[in-house]
């Protein structure tokens, strides 16, 4: 994160309705249905993998509206203070009687359309990580973490699971020699991005591969709620399909 106004790559996004006033809180909540979230971490997460920024802060804070047209864009301008110089704020027009049985679709309507207006020039990108992760929905998967040793590649990825579903943290190997891609089963954990803090360093041995959190108060908290996270053996490697998978995730 650079609030010295360098770009930082953009890793969260946060969804809001109402029709209050927006930046100052008055009127807004929280949007509340799950799946467009997990569609904006999603595609937020995607296009971090690809080097997408909007400038200097990490955070985008979107609000849907019914007081404006349908796919209006309102930005307020970038801040540079102390307390709020991380997030961006938008408001994007949304049909009226938002939310409906049509949120989904129009909460992602909404987000490309603040996304291709904040960065036109990367509309081409926005669309196609839209496509990957509309297709793909919790089958994605985010890296995290690559080590690369003489004869082999690991990787350290993640899934997005709806709210209150667990997301799910892989291990994989790739063999230099031959290109054979093989993985572990999984590991549920609580929360999307306790993967972040779990995957600190990977450790290689004969009997296994061992990831060692980040050295943090938050990574002590999130290996105390997912305990067996943290430990596959050898024989629990199986050849398997590549899958749809990230670029390698930055956060600062």
């Amino acid at each position: 994160m650079t609030k010295d106004g360098r770009p930082s790559p953009l890793h969260d996004t946060r969804l809001f309705v109402g029709n209050g006033e927006a930046y100052s809180g008055k009127g807004i909540s929280h949007f509340e249905n799950y799946d467009a979230l997990a569609f904006a971490l999603r595609l937020t997460w995607w296009l971090n993998g690809e080097g997408f920024s909007i400038g200097h802060t990490p955070a985008l804070y979107i609000y849907y509206s019914t007081d404006l047209p349908a796919g209006t864009i309102k930005a307020e301008a970038p801040r540079y203070t102390p307390d709020d110089w991380w997030f961006r704020q938008v408001k994007v027009g949304v049909p009226k009687g938002f939310p409906g049985e049509n949120a989904l679709q129009d909460a992602a309507d909404g987000l490309i359309a603040v996304l291709k207006a904040l960065k036109p020039e990367d509309a081409a990108m926005i669309d196609r990580a839209a496509e990957i992760v509309t297709a793909n929905g919790a089958d994605c998967r985010f890296l995290l973490k690559v080590k690369d040793t003489a004869k082999q590649v690991i990787e350290i990825s993640t899934t997005i699971g709806v709210f209150r579903q667990p997301s799910l943290l892989f291990v994989a190997m790739t063999d230099k020699a031959t290109g054979t891609y093989r993985e572990a089963p999984p590991a549920s954990i609580q929360s999307y991005d306790d993967g972040v803090y779990l995957a600190g360093k990977v450790k290689i041995a004969r009997s296994g591969i061992e990831i060692a959190p980040r050295a943090s108060y938050m990574a002590r908290l999130v290996v105390e709620r997912n305990p067996d996270a943290a430990t596959w053996s050898m024989d629990e490697f199986v050849r398997a399909e590549r899958p749809v998978i990230s670029g390698l995730l930055k956060f600062r």
